[in-house]
């Protein structure tokens, strides 16, 4: 069984997600470039904020709107893991991968630490969309989000057979009357 997540849920956790990865290719930036002399360093950051920030309006807004579409297209609730489609999955491997590579490559420090800021920047800058669908979407109340009434009662929450009387049959089923009495069926006699 996957772990089943509201709408808003699920917005929230894209949202926190592209958070966390733009504020570690942030840090990681600030990592590699922190040995640069202090002019690299503000010639650097700010260029690669505008840009990634032109990026974020070119590349990120649209996947972000994109991711979501997804999950409002998706039942509710649905598995916390299908906030993002196989695509979009794809692509954070991809993007790892690539992060890695330019963290270890040989390209001087302050163009590697562009680069990250470049990338964590448009991500910081986008995920302003996903928190704006989150307030957009309403709350679910945490009883709203177990099974229809077949298994909820109509009236109050507890289980169905709670909320029959004891003259009512349950799941549809006729009473139990003696061998040889007269069944009185639905209507009784």
């Amino acid at each position: 069984m996957t772990p089943r997540a509201a709408v808003r849920t699920r917005i929230a956790t894209a949202a926190m997600f592209w958070s966390m990865a733009g504020l570690f290719l942030l840090g990681r930036a600030t990592t590699i470039i922190q040995q640069e002399p202090w002019g690299t360093i503000l010639l650097i950051f700010p260029g690669a904020a505008a840009v990634g920030t032109f990026k974020s309006r070119l590349v990120f807004d649209p996947t972000a709107r994109a991711i979501i579409a997804h999950i409002r297209r998706k039942p509710d609730p649905a598995c916390l893991g299908g906030m993002f489609s196989l695509r979009n999955w794809a692509v954070i491997v991809v993007m790892v991968l690539l992060g890695r590579g330019i963290g270890a490559s040989p390209l001087p420090a302050a163009l590697r630490a562009g680069i990250l800021c470049m990338v964590g920047t448009g991500l910081l800058y986008s995920i302003r969309l996903m928190w704006r669908a989150w307030r957009a979407t309403p709350a679910i109340l945490l009883q709203d989000l177990r099974a229809p009434d077949t298994v909820r009662g109509p009236q109050d929450g507890r289980p169905a057979a709670a909320n029959q009387t004891p003259h009512e049959p349950q799941h549809g089923h006729r009473p139990h009357t003696p061998q040889g009495s007269p069944d009185p069926g639905p209507h009784g006699q």
